[in-house]
């Protein structure tokens, strides 16, 4: 069994090859667009955006829209994190309306002229990284970036954008857009720090920020459920747990859910504060989990079994997992290894054919986020 140190290593090591989960689709319907959107994806390369285009102008290096513009424009919509549209604006939105959700959910949404002199921000600048994808765009096509969110115009900072930069998650987006508006006007805005994790590296406006005076709204960043204030108040919660979960076959979604708020409301943590699932192989396809994963908005890790077996001896043995999985337990040795080998929350629970544990991110993970991404 090699040393907890060099298992640590390795760890960190796959956590930095872990693949990119944004999927770039170029959306056109016109012959030149289509030749456009052939430059532009040999320009973005590392992204391996697909090409998709109506069946009159489909060729070897294209995707089709498929039935007609409305439902072929839904299923990439639905399939695709960043969409690139090479067309009128005005098509664009209509084809959107009638699928957006919220701008947590919603892809990025960027449009291009037929020249590909101008890229456009048009919906989830935020959250869903329209803003940061049109930069990148602009800059790989000689193209002028249009983005026009006031805090990036103004060189303010709004809720949502602290939390992407902090990788945490926004606990209520109506409290999140009141103190946005606050920030942005200039009134004095102060920022609690309540995590361990060092935010030195946030660039904050002028009004806003730690040891701010007679403030008028705060930020609290936290993953433990604050009480009540005297002013508008918005909570960032850090993604700093990793759940170990183990279940019988087709449990479902809802009894999961239920159960894991259980546990975080007996712990008193927010729900957001989740970033992973860990479990083995077999659950991998497991439907109630996956749906529980994007009930709390994590992403589901699978730790193949020689992990397991490397960290098992450290937990509880069942039986009844071994003849089941050929492994000694999941939840726990999955939770352990998935969080760097960080800190036990809760030990195992069991109950309604689920086994739950959690699990504190390693410290030294979170401080370079960008290996747990």
């Amino acid at each position: 069994m090699p040393s907890l140190n060099c298992t640590t290593h390795l760890l960190a090591m796959n956590l930095e090859k872990l693949p990119d989960d944004e999927k770039w689709a170029i959306i056109t319907v016109t012959r030149q667009g289509v030749e456009k959107a052939r430059e532009m994806a040999q320009a973005i390369s590392e992204k391996s955006p697909d090409i998709i285009t109506i069946k009159k102008y489909q060729s070897r290096d294209t995707k089709v829209l498929e039935g007609s513009f409305k439902d072929g424009f839904k299923q990439v919509a639905q399939t695709y994190n960043v969409l690139v549209c090479i067309m009128a604006t005005g098509i664009v939105v209509r084809a959107m309306a009638p699928l957006l959700k919220h701008k947590a959910l919603d892809p990025a949404v960027l449009v291009v002229d037929p020249k590909g002199e101008y890229v456009i921000s048009l919906l989830s600048g935020h959250l869903g990284g329209a803003n940061e994808a049109t930069r990148y765009l602009a800059a790989k096509l000689g193209a002028q970036a249009v983005i026009t969110t006031a805090t990036d115009v103004l060189d303010s900072m709004a809720v949502d954008t602290l939390a992407q930069a902090l990788n945490g998650a926004v606990e209520n987006f109506v409290d999140a857009k009141t103190v946005t508006a606050l920030i942005l006007d200039g009134q004095p805005v102060e920022f609690l720090n309540r995590c361990e994790y060092p935010v030195k590296h946030i660039a904050f406006p002028e009004n806003f920020g730690e040891n701010i005076s007679n403030p008028k709204a705060r930020v609290v960043f936290t993953d433990t459920m604050v009480g009540q204030y005297n002013m508008p108040t918005a909570v960032i919660v850090p993604k700093a747990y990793v759940l170990g979960i183990g279940c019988r076959r087709h449990t479902k979604a809802q009894t999961i859910i239920e159960n894991i708020h259980a546990m975080l409301e007996a712990e008193n943590l927010y729900p957001q504060c989740i970033a992973k699932f860990a479990t083995i192989g077999l659950k991998a396809d497991e439907k109630g989990l996956l749906e529980a994963c994007k009930h709390f908005g994590a992403k589901l890790t699978i730790v193949p079994d020689a992990m397991i077996k490397t960290v098992e001896s450290k937990f509880q043995f069942s039986d009844l997992v071994y003849r089941t999985t050929g492994l000694g337990s999941v939840c726990e040795p999955a939770g352990y290894v998935v969080s760097g080998f960080g800190d036990c929350r809760v030990s195992k629970i069991k109950g309604n054919g689920m086994t739950l544990s959690l699990w504190k991110i390693n410290e030294s993970i979170l401080k370079h986020k960008e290996n747990y991404e």
